[in-house]
């Protein structure tokens, strides 16, 4: 069981099965951790059917699926955004009188947030409430997200508000969803006073929290915020990743300045961070749009020596 769990943590279903027969071979039993350990690793691999099949192999050994067997496949179902099917397993579960736990409709809030669907979150929530089960961090947190992925920045304030008169703390999570949402919808007053509000936590930003603020700062034009934050994660030794580099290149490409872009791919190259067809996509778009086809032939070879096939985005700047 430790070694199927050691491979379900790195997301090895194939390593995870090799152990389970290797079992098997040796005539040891399996039981109710070692299958919802293989659940868990099915889920995570997105292999609904085999995720199905250990369930009903459960059964067939005498073995009952707890809550935890079926909050991986929710997981699975919410991870897709099907809802329905996450929605079954709830009823599955009643049926067969396996107990929801607050996991199970933390869940499933993450699948409705996902989707932008308010009206689902705030019945899930709901129903947790009615089932006399304690909302936590992360319930509060799938809600606010549920608000900022359809930009309703006053909702997720009313569930800050909620969470507060619970006496229930932000974590890191709910302070890089605020700070997004706020980045998103142009809000940078209340950003910059939230990233404040983190800071003086005990949860210190990010990597996500800083690529928020390129991203939403460099969205609106607001390109000296946008490298400040970028220098600003230098300093704090906060990990610039791939997002980071790709954000501020978009920021610069969005006020004209191409050779700025031009240079940060070059730096990208140079400290050896990953680039991908987002890091080349502003860059040829804003040359098409100029009309200088030369350079974007030129960047298109840069992309395929770097080995990144053209994506949608690539043709929908090619043809228009």
């Amino acid at each position: 069981n430790t070694l199927i769990n050691g491979m379900v943590r790195r997301r090895d279903l194939d390593g995870a099965l090799q152990i389970f027969q290797m079992m098997q071979d040796f005539g040891v039993k399996a039981d109710v951790l070692t299958y919802n350990s293989l659940i868990d690793a099915s889920a995570k691999c997105n292999d609904t059917a085999r995720a199905r099949k250990f369930i009903a192999e459960m059964a067939e050994a005498g073995i009952e699926p707890t809550t935890v067997s079926y909050n991986s496949i929710i997981f699975l179902y919410t991870n897709r955004r099907d809802m329905t099917n996450a929605r079954k397993i709830i009823e599955e579960m009643e049926k067969n009188g396996v107990p929801q736990d607050q996991n199970t409709y933390n869940t499933l809030l993450s699948g409705y947030a996902k989707r932008g669907d308010v009206e689902g979150c705030y019945e899930c929530f709901s129903e947790m409430l009615r089932r006399k089960l304690e909302p936590n961090t992360i319930t509060f947190s799938c809600l606010m997200a549920g608000f900022v992925k359809r930009g309703d920045m006053e909702g997720a304030l009313e569930a800050v508000a909620e969470m507060k008169s619970r006496q229930i703390p932000l974590d890191e999570v709910a302070y890089n969803t605020l700070i997004d949402g706020f980045a998103k919808v142009g809000d940078f007053d209340s950003a910059t006073q939230t990233l404040k509000e983190m800071d003086a936590s005990r949860f210190q930003p990010d990597t996500i929290t800083y690529n928020s603020l390129i991203t939403g700062f460099g969205k609106f034009g607001r390109i000296e915020d946008a490298r400040s934050f970028f220098n600003e994660m230098g300093r704090r030794n906060v990990r610039r990743d791939t997002v980071s580099y790709n954000a501020l290149i978009s920021a610069y490409v969005r006020v004209g300045d191409i050779e700025t872009s031009v240079k940060i791919v070059e730096e990208m190259k140079k400290k050896r961070v990953r680039v991908d067809a987002t890091t080349y996509n502003p860059i040829i778009d804003a040359y098409a749009k100029k009309g200088l086809f030369e350079e974007v032939w030129k960047w298109l070879g840069h992309m395929n020596e770097a080995k990144f096939k053209p994506d949608s985005v690539t043709y929908t700047i090619l043809i228009d």
